[in-house]
């Protein structure tokens, strides 16, 4: 592998695993390494023919012409050092190819998003509802259709404020859903059935209180930002 090879391998390795790289950043890297990995595989192929070795002499008893027999050679074929580097370079791509798309919680992410219905927060459906009765509150203004028989209480506070779940009819996208006292409901909703890694946040504000705000996580982690006095 040549200088020039091995500075590129040592950029690419920097994109690929570097903290501060981007998602594209590191899809890039992973192809230029696939695409590096398939050179190297060609010049090993072409370097792997073996020409048929010399015959030895009848007489292998050295003589003051030939000299000593020359010791076996410890260095490793040209040939081998490029398949060593293929193998290498295959390795990376695929780590790097990994990389790129990322896991969160044992899920695969795309775009900063998961499977809704393999996340733990999708689980509160699973559970009954407090009381036996499915949670109350004014209809978020969303597109979906709602399961209302779905709806389950997420988190609640002294001061009215609450924030709940509630599933599509057709189980595949999810709304957080927060109520606030003289405030009409927030809402934020799942798309196409993936939860975003940060989580869903639902924001409302209520004349002379304040901005609310609730972060429902992959997790099934609930967070409620305290009230911020209205200016």
């Amino acid at each position: 592998m040549s200088r020039l090879d091995e500075d590129r391998l040592a950029r690419l390795q920097r994109a690929a695993y570097g903290a501060d790289a981007s998602d594209q950043a590191r899809a890039a890297a992973a192809t230029e390494l696939a695409a590096l990995r398939r050179a190297s595989g060609r010049a090993g192929a072409t370097e792997g023919v073996v020409e048929r070795p010399v015959e030895p002499t009848a007489d292998p008893t050295p003589t003051a012409r030939s000299g000593a027999p020359a010791a076996p050679s410890t260095a490793p074929s040209a040939s081998a050092r490029h398949r060593r580097t293929a193998s290498a370079v295959l390795l990376l791509a695929g780590v790097a190819i990994g990389w790129a798309f990322g896991t969160v919680g044992g899920l695969v992410a795309t775009s900063r998003t998961v499977p809704a219905a393999q996340t733990e927060a999708w689980r509160v459906f699973e559970l009954p509802p407090l009381n036996g009765h499915p949670a109350r509150f004014p209809q978020p203004d969303v597109e979906l259709v709602l399961d209302l028989d779905s709806r389950r209480v997420l988190a609640s506070r002294w001061d009215g404020l609450r924030v709940t779940a509630v599933r599509t009819v057709d189980g595949r996208d999810a709304c957080l859903v927060l109520v606030a006292p003289l405030a009409p409901p927030a809402s934020a909703c799942t798309v196409d059935g993936r939860f975003p890694v940060a989580g869903l946040v639902a924001e409302t504000e209520t004349t002379g209180t304040g901005a609310y705000s609730a972060t429902w996580d992959v997790s099934g982690r609930v967070s409620i930002a305290p009230a911020v006095p209205a200016e």
